[in-house]
């Protein structure tokens, strides 16, 4: 819950909590991202499938990644364009969205057909970050006017 008078200690006061909502949801994909590769290596210990030793091709734990890295992003993103969202900035949100679909769909297409297909997975790297830059700095200028932005809001 957060707690303030005055404009400038709202904004501080959100600030703070946005920083930990973000560091939480920055802790939350490192760790699963961490115990996907340890859950599929102990499982690489003990299955000897040919499917599973695939898995552990040189391409393939690249794809994985720069996947994870990816979708790290992807989910800063998504937390922050909820948040605008929940405060009607509608077209603030498509517009974060929407440039970071073209530039994944843009990268990850020259990446494909000029190095090989399995680094499309950076078009996915890059979109994500522009997205997720992009959303923050959104983000912090609807906070910077949130007294304006929560009456329009409701």
């Amino acid at each position: 819950m957060v707690v303030a008078s005055g404009r400038d200690a709202v904004y501080r006061a959100l600030t703070r909590f946005y920083w930990r909502q973000d560091a939480l949801v920055s802790s939350a994909a490192v760790v699963s991202v961490l115990l996907t590769w340890l859950l599929v290596g102990a499982l690489r210990a003990h299955v000897t499938s040919e499917f599973l030793q695939g898995m552990f091709d040189p391409v393939a734990v690249r794809v994985f990644w720069i996947a994870a890295a990816g979708y790290a992003f992807f989910s800063l993103g998504l937390m922050n364009v909820l948040l605008l969202l929940s405060l009607s900035r509608i077209g603030r949100a498509l517009r974060v969205m929407s440039i970071g679909l073209a530039v994944n769909v843009g990268v990850g297409f020259v990446l494909s057909r000029a190095v090989d297909y399995s680094w499309a997975a950076g078009g996915l790297l890059a979109g994500a970050a522009v997205f997720a830059v992009l959303s923050v700095l959104e983000t912090d200028a609807v906070f910077r006017r949130i007294d304006f932005f929560f009456y329009a809001a409701y």
